[in-house]
């Protein structure tokens, strides 16, 4: 659930809020203790690490999966995003919500992101929906690495661009439309 505080903080609760356990998430638990830090706090060391398959990503798509299948949680979703809709219309903010894809699994997406997308366009919020510049991309142009699903360098220099030219036509933050190349 979304909380709006006095000092205009959100605090969000989540899935373990609602009494869904996700599963548990341990990383460096096959490294020996003796290098464990060095793998943690080395950039490079870190990266290869990601890099390679680890179980616990697949059980954690399976979890988040199945939280967007269960009416009682989108409900609860949906309340919180229009708090926040809600919250910004009271600050006078303009608000452009931007949504990601599962970028490993696009077709997983319609899930949620068609559902997001709409209840946002219903309360007349601006919607980027990335799945739409994304959409021709190969998977590994899409995100870091096979076990690290964020989005890659270019898919940010997309929905940096793409939320520029929105932000320029709607002449929000001192952005003048037509600026965009």
């Amino acid at each position: 659930y979304v909380q709006v505080k006095g000092d205009g903080t959100i605090r969000v609760e989540g899935a373990r809020d609602a009494g869904y356990d996700p599963p548990k998430w341990a990383p460096y638990v096959n490294v020996p203790a003796v290098v464990r830090p060095f793998v943690a706090r080395s950039y490079l060391l870190n990266y290869l690490y990601f890099s390679l398959p680890r179980g616990d990503v697949d059980k954690h798509w399976s979890f988040l999966k199945e939280l967007y299948r269960r009416p009682e949680l989108r409900a609860r979703h949906a309340d919180e995003l229009r708090a926040i809709v809600a919250h910004a219309r009271t600050l006078g903010v303009p608000l452009i919500v931007v949504v990601f894809p599962y970028l490993h699994d696009l077709e997983a997406s319609e899930l949620y992101v068609p559902w997001v997308r709409d209840l946002f366009t219903a309360e007349g919020v601006r919607v980027l929906d990335v799945r739409q510049l994304v959409a021709a991309m190969p998977l590994s142009e899409r995100v870091v690495n096979m076990n690290d699903v964020h989005p890659s360098l270019a898919v940010h220099r997309l929905v940096a661009d793409e939320l520029y030219r929105v932000i320029s036509e709607a002449g929000v933050a001192g952005a003048r439309p037509g600026t965009v190349k």
